[in-house]
């Protein structure tokens, strides 16, 4: 639904997580959770969390 796509000003947006490492590679990505899924969550979530 289109509610949990909103930020906190009725914006719409998606959470996503991009880690890189020293020379700018992406050695991380995941662009899936909605703007109203917190941060720890798709951190917790993700695979470098379980790899940490």
């Amino acid at each position: 639904t289109e509610y949990v796509y909103r930020k906190r000003k009725y914006q719409h947006s998606m959470n996503m997580q991009v880690i890189c490492n020293a020379s700018y590679i992406i050695t991380d990505l995941v662009a899936r959770y909605p703007g109203s899924t917190h941060d720890s969550y798709i951190f917790r979530h993700s695979g470098i969390h379980t790899r940490l």
